[in-house]
């Protein structure tokens, strides 16, 4: 999330274009290259770059900044990061302090096989790319954002779903050696 001024879009192609446009006008119109030139040509580009920054920032980056939702958002997305990790460590601990695989073997299951059936359904029915809007590059945004959240979930069902089936094999594993002994 970077606001204007940040970099994110290289306008030396149009600064050229229009400073080529102006030098060209000038010469065929006989004008004067002075400060009122300079002016005007600074202006245009200033002009062209709002534009095109504007067209371009769809999450209003600008707006957020001085409204000083940006700064919580970035919060917002430490805390959400920080409860990830937590999350993870947790399920790890889980994992390996709880002797029956099998509750969680079982759970990990379902829920990686309703990810990845329901990640699968999106992408195999194409209803992401069946969205109709008439803005080109908030088309752009919302189906390339859709795809890589359904990316993501197909990605973490799939995890989810292996590690259900090796939790259950390895629950298996101990019930057959326990019967054995």
């Amino acid at each position: 999330m970077h606001g204007k001024g940040s970099g994110d879009i290289d306008f030396s192609a149009l600064e050229s274009s229009i400073t080529d446009y102006f030098e060209k006008y000038a010469e065929e119109n006989n004008c004067a290259k002075d400060d009122t030139y300079n002016e005007k040509l600074r202006e245009t580009i200033d002009n062209g770059e709002k534009v095109i920054s504007d067209a371009t920032d769809l999450l209003r980056t600008e707006t957020l900044q001085k409204s000083g939702y940006l700064s919580k958002l970035h919060k917002l997305r430490t805390l959400t990061f920080a409860g990830e990790g937590v999350c993870g460590v947790l399920t790890v601990l889980l994992l390996l302090l709880l002797r029956n695989r099998y509750w969680i073997g079982t759970g990990c299951f379902g829920a990686g096989a309703l990810l990845t059936a329901g990640a699968g359904v999106i992408f195999g029915t194409g209803v992401i790319h069946r969205f109709v809007l008439k803005e080109a590059a908030v088309y752009a945004v919302v189906t390339g954002t859709m795809t890589a959240l359904t990316t993501a979930v197909l990605v973490s069902g799939i995890v989810l779903l292996a590690l259900g089936v090796g939790l259950l094999a390895l629950h298996l594993k101990g019930q057959r050696s326990e019967k054995a002994e």
